[in-house]
């Protein structure tokens, strides 16, 4: 594993135990390539280290060569920032124009965060209370929140309530079902271990076969598991991270995971070149799966914030909203988490704009990057089109969400919900940002003067 080390104000960097062959990364001299850093986020459930980052390569590679990408193509390394030792995939594209650029691939790991901290109970207690929510605001018609500064009204279909009270019913009835064949289970397995122990079932319900017993208990085994691991690990990642609130050691999760974010976003931007002291990475783009789009999401926001206090205090921007090109979000729950997730207090205006002054993106579309793109399909029940965001529903406008359905995804949820990175809609949008940043300097991404953002105050904001 490579290893290189940056220190705080870009001094010469040193590399120790070189492995991976670099000899396609390296410029000629006295040239220095566009260099491109893209910041990944995985989403709910378990996770493997570093098949987020290895994902997005081979995304990547495979729009501009025809073989597959191998460990030649790439180098990876662990690069030091201070104190902080960071993953890194390291490409080397071809531009538009014929040209080469970098590519440095990071990634926001936080699944061990949330491993063993929350219970089936939380997970089915979160999904409920959500579900509840949502038939509430479905019921009245609209909900609202805090948006470029004033209270922004959204209509809700009416539809929604028997959508959601349908999966609510389909869930629990999944929940009741399986504790009536499990309870019916462990009876006749004590009735056949220890005969006489429990009264005889009715002359009317017919003997089961011990075969089929204990095909049953088979059965229940392995519905009980799958259940367990989808409540656990993929519902219980939501759950710690969306309400926080709800338990101290879920704050104290929601904190960590931010944190993690916030080291890598902090990182990045503050890299600076070792020979010119210009910053390392002149584009940014940011890539988010599911729960990791939330994420991203919030880091952004951070890290805007961060500028607005350094620009307050006579301090050095580090220019996040210019040299952020692309906020790339798949699979979002980002909509849901504005309604159905959401914990507003229609008595309490000055509590939401506290709430949502932390986030300046829907303060001014000034505190916007380039361009942000949402890819979702109706076949993932988790994702969903991004309209909350914006001033008008409809979104994408000039700097709005842009939409994209994704089309050819499979009927099955699952597969539709995880299946983002191999599909190709998500490598061609990323393959053209960061093609478009090495060839054109960023014009091709979208064209934005340089500006501070802008401030956002109480009564400016909104609550995800």
């Amino acid at each position: 594993m490579t290893r290189e080390r940056f220190s705080d104000h870009g001094a010469q960097p040193t590399v120790e135990a070189p492995c991976a062959p670099a000899s396609r990364l390296a410029s000629a001299p006295g040239t220095r390539r566009a260099r491109i850093a893209v910041t990944v986020s995985h989403g709910m459930g378990e996770q493997v280290p570093f098949e987020t980052l290895n994902a997005v390569a081979e995304a990547l590679w495979a729009r501009q060569a025809d073989a597959a990408m191998d460990a030649s193509n790439a180098r990876v390394r662990y690069v030091a920032f201070g104190d902080d030792w960071l993953p890194r995939v390291e490409l080397t594209l071809r531009a538009h124009d014929g040209g080469e650029f970098d590519v440095h691939l990071y990634e926001v790991y936080w699944a061990p965060l949330t491993e063993g901290k929350v219970t089936a109970r939380d997970a089915i207690g979160f999904l409920l209370g959500a579900g509840l929510r949502g038939m509430r605001y479905c019921a009245r018609g609209s909900f609202d929140r805090w948006m470029f500064g004033r209270r922004a009204v959204f209509t809700l279909p009416r539809r929604g309530v028997v959508q959601i009270g349908a999966a609510l019913a389909a869930f629990l009835a999944l929940l009741l079902g399986f504790v009536a064949v499990a309870s019916a289970t462990v009876a006749e397995i004590v009735r056949f271990l220890h005969p006489g122990a429990t009264p005889p079932p009715p002359s009317w319900i017919p003997a089961i076969p011990d075969a089929w017993m204990l095909g049953a208990l088979a059965a229940s085994l392995v519905v009980f598991a799958a259940l367990r691991w989808f409540l656990v690990q993929s519902v219980g990642d939501v759950a710690a991270y969306i309400s926080a609130h709800r338990a101290s050691r879920f704050a104290e999760i929601r904190r960590a995971i931010q944190d993690t974010a916030r080291t890598v976003a902090r990182n990045v931007y503050a890299a600076r070149d070792h020979e010119t002291g210009e910053p390392q990475y002149e584009h940014v783009l940011l890539v988010g799966h599911s729960l990791g789009s939330v994420l991203v999401y919030d880091m952004l926001n951070d890290s805007i914030n961060g500028d607005l206090l350094a620009g307050e205090s006579g301090g050095e921007t580090l220019d996040v909203v210019r040299r952020t090109k692309l906020l790339l979000t798949l699979g979002s729950p980002l909509d849901k988490t504005a309604f159905i997730f959401r914990t507003q207090k229609d008595d309490a205006p000055l509590r939401e704009a506290l709430a949502a002054a932390a986030q300046p993106m829907i303060v001014s579309y000034a505190n916007r990057p380039a361009r942000w793109i949402n890819i979702w399909s109706p076949f993932d029940w988790i994702s969903g089109s991004v309209e909350y965001y914006d001033e008008q529903q409809s979104g994408d406008g000039a700097s709005g969400v842009e939409n994209v359905r994704e089309r050819g995804v499979p009927l099955d949820p699952v597969r539709a919900h995880l299946g983002y990175w191999k599909r190709a809609e998500f490598g061609e949008r990323l393959y053209e940002a960061v093609a478009a940043c090495g060839a054109g300097g960023g014009r091709g991404v979208r064209a934005q003067e340089a500006r501070l953002p802008e401030r956002p105050s109480l009564g400016m904001g909104v609550e995800r």
